[in-house]
C-alpha cells in the first residue's frame, strides 16, 4: 500500500446471535462508541466484562443488552415524570 493511496472503509458484519462473548472493536462498533471508551468502561467495571490472559477483555453480549434494556426503560420512566410548575 502506498501513502497516496485512500483507505478502503471496513465494513463489519452484523454479529450472530449464537456468539455469547464479543471482543472489544465488536462492541465498540455495536455501541457506536470507541474502542479506547469501551476498554475506559471496562476498567471502570461498567460493563459485564472480563479479562483473557493473553487474548484480551471480553465483553458478555446477553449481560450487555440486559443493561441497554434497563438504562432504555430507566429513560422512558424519567421521560413519562411531570414536574409541578
Amino acid at each position: 500500500m502506498y501513502l497516496n493511496e485512500p483507505r478502503q472503509a471496513r465494513s463489519i458484519a452484523p454479529l450472530p446471535d449464537s456468539r455469547r462473548w464479543l471482543r472489544v472493536s465488536e462492541v465498540a462498533s455495536y455501541l457506536g462508541l470507541s474502542q479506547h471508551h469501551i476498554y475506559r468502561m471496562h476498567r471502570r467495571g461498567q460493563l459485564p466484562s472480563f479479562k483473557l490472559p493473553g487474548l484480551g477483555v471480553r465483553i458478555d453480549r446477553k449481560a450487555l443488552d440486559a443493561k441497554i434494556e434497563s438504562f432504555k426503560e430507566a429513560r422512558a420512566r424519567a421521560s413519562e415524570t411531570t414536574w409541578p410548575v
